[in-house]
């Protein structure tokens, strides 16, 4: 995240953010949250890993590329059992003041 979009999210009020993103993902990019945040939950979700794809790679996908794989990943987030289960067993909640 830039200083530029820390700055704006400042500017909204966000309270809450849900990582989905693997333990690994969010050791190699730890957040940085604006101040109005008071909950920062990790909810891994496995389509939401996209493994050894360096930051290099994808930034030099194409569009259609990126999006094909972001069409992949939010079929399976509403389609996988485990996903659906993590989903149902959930009481976090992403509201805004």
């Amino acid at each position: 995240m830039t200083d530029y979009d820390l700055t704006y999210l400042n500017n909204i009020p966000i309270v809450s953010v849900v990582d989905f993103r693997s333990e690994t993902e969010i050791e190699n990019a730890p957040d940085r949250l604006p101040a109005s945040v008071n909950g920062d939950y990790e909810f891994s979700v496995s389509p939401g890993n996209l493994g050894d794809l360096s930051i290099e790679n994808i930034t030099s996908l194409s569009e259609q590329q990126a999006d094909s794989i972001m069409m992949m990943i939010n079929e399976l987030l509403v389609s996988m059992p485990e996903a659906i289960e993590m989903t149902k067993n959930s009481s976090v909640f992403c509201r805004m003041k």
